[in-house]
């Protein structure tokens, strides 16, 4: 007969465990930030529906001159305007914001570290520069003052609640009273 899936996660090391617990952080951010979510559990800030300057500009065609409108950020990710976009993460509004276009920061973010203490997860250098981006426009994915939510703190509360249930009851019984 098969193994449940506490029996094979109780045979993993904790820095396995550490591993596990990590890459769990991962897939709760990535939902979270897709979904449109802050670290404080707060909407994204909107897209601006406004380009940069100019709105309008000249530009010569042969001999002709036209004048070329410049669409936002938003209007060309809901559009599909851009080189490598993901077209499931297409915005239907300027509030729905999702940290998404090609996949590559979040496909990035990888468990860095894990020992048997602690994990460490992050994003390649390059992936990292647009999350810091992403924060500077009143996006916060993390933050020193706050790397997990609230819920992801009692997700990470409850793992080691389970862990710490688990010891004590192993230990239960196995206490050695000598008298005399």
């Amino acid at each position: 007969m098969g193994k449940t899936l506490a029996e094979m996660f109780d045979e993993l090391t904790t820095k396995q465990r550490m591993i596990s617990l990590g890459n769990e952080m991962i897939n709760r951010i990535i939902k979270r930030s897709q979904n449109g979510f802050d670290v404080f559990n707060k909407k994204f800030k909107p897209y601006s529906t406004k380009p940069k300057k100019p709105y309008f500009f000249k530009k010569k065609f042969g001999d002709k001159k036209k004048t070329v409108y410049v669409k936002s950020y938003f209007e060309r990710k809901r559009d599909g305007q851009i080189k490598r976009q993901a077209s499931q993460f297409k915005p239907s509004s300027p509030s729905n914001v999702n940290l998404t276009l090609t996949g590559d920061m979040f496909n990035s973010f990888k468990v860095k570290k894990a020992t048997n203490k602690n994990v460490r997860i992050g994003f390649t250098p390059s992936e990292s520069k647009k999350a810091f981006g992403n924060e500077e426009m009143g996006r916060v994915i993390s933050s020193v003052k706050k790397p997990v939510s609230t819920d992801d703190e009692k997700f990470i509360t409850g793992f080691y609640d389970k862990i710490m249930v688990k010891a004590m009851k192993e230990a239960s019984g196995k206490t050695e009273i000598i008298i005399g």
